[in-house]
């Protein structure tokens, strides 16, 4: 029986600082990668993508404009090392959670590395725009199902946003929207005897606060060519391949 390669990459939240130095370190091709961010990705202040990943500091490397392509660029950097080390394996499927998906996408060959990080990086600062206009937040709900987190949302809101985002797997849902609305979550959930967290994030991500982001990125989309991909990629909206 052959063996079957499957690619998964992180999301937003992953991030750690000293990420993707070992590879830089290990592999010419993963450098070179590293090297051509540095030129393609602009932070503020004039730091290098690259000097961040590796050596922070932690608060800069978890803003969203900073970790969305610092995560784009050490998942293809891991990707190329572990090819040059090993030499080139055939790809069954590949898949990633949010932003992963992006990097999956362009491992299958949808887009180009360049490509990918120019979209990466427009994402993470229109994301980055949109928290910060909108004080928003996200809930952890451990064992609800679809049914108990709408009811924890509705009896939340309160006329605010406040909507299930992401269907992580059987019993964890994470709730999104703005911030009053999430407190008053974690509240409701404890009364049906979940398990409710607050998430340490920037902004009340795939909730309908992001909506200016996602014109944005909509704009974006437009100036890039897409490739067939050489493997399938499966959609975090629907579950089966792209």
């Amino acid at each position: 029986m052959s063996l079957q390669h499957i690619l998964l990459c992180p999301g937003q939240g992953a991030q750690s600082v000293g990420m993707g130095r070992s590879w830089r370190d290990a592999s010419p091709a993963a450098a070179a990668l590293f090297a051509q961010a540095d030129q393609l990705v602009d932070l503020d202040g004039g730091a290098r993508l690259s000097a961040t990943c590796f050596d922070g500091p932690g608060e800069t490397l978890n803003r969203t404009d900073v970790s969305q392509p610092a995560l784009f660029t050490c998942g293809f950097a891991c990707h190329a090392a572990m090819c040059e080390q090993g030499g080139e394996v055939p790809v069954t499927a590949a898949l990633g959670l949010s932003l992963g998906e992006y990097t999956a996408l362009a491992l299958a060959g949808v887009f180009t590395f360049a490509e990918g990080l120019r979209l990466v990086a427009t994402r993470g600062r229109l994301m980055q725009r949109a928290a910060e206009s909108s004080k928003g937040g996200m809930v952890a709900l451990i064992g609800a199902d679809e049914a108990k987190a709408n009811e924890v949302c509705a009896a939340a809101a309160k006329g605010q946003v406040l909507v299930p985002a992401n269907f992580n797997a059987p019993g964890q849902i994470v709730l999104s929207g703005n911030a009053e609305a999430c407190d008053r979550a974690v509240e409701v959930g404890g009364t049906m005897g979940l398990r409710a967290t607050k998430l340490a994030v920037a902004g009340a991500f795939h909730s309908p606060l992001m909506a200016p982001a996602a014109e944005g990125m909509a704009r974006a989309l437009e100036t890039v060519e897409f490739r067939t991909a050489r493997c399938p990629v499966w959609s975090n909206v629907t579950g089966k391949p792209h």
